[in-house]
């Protein structure tokens, strides 16, 4: 079982029920939007420690600073 997240999740777990992921992130993108669609730019998600988070596994639900371990806690 994975112990920490070491990419884009790093720092970051469910404070309800410890799951390190999947998170469920509402984020911060832009994208062009033609009358027939739009095109979905890759790698340019951005998210502050205030976007709505939830996680996929209890479906706890708070802002990303919630998901933020804290220093004393880290394991």
């Amino acid at each position: 079982m994975k112990k920490k997240n070491t990419n884009i999740l790093t720092g970051m777990k469910c404070p309800m029920c410890d799951s390190l992921s999947p998170f469920r992130i509402d984020i911060l993108q832009a994208v062009i939007v033609h009358d027939d669609g739009c095109d979905l730019p890759e790698g340019d998600n951005q998210w502050t420690d205030s976007n709505f988070c939830m996680c996929t596994e209890c479906d706890y639900e708070g802002t990303v600073a919630d998901f933020q371990i804290k220093k004393s806690s880290q394991r």
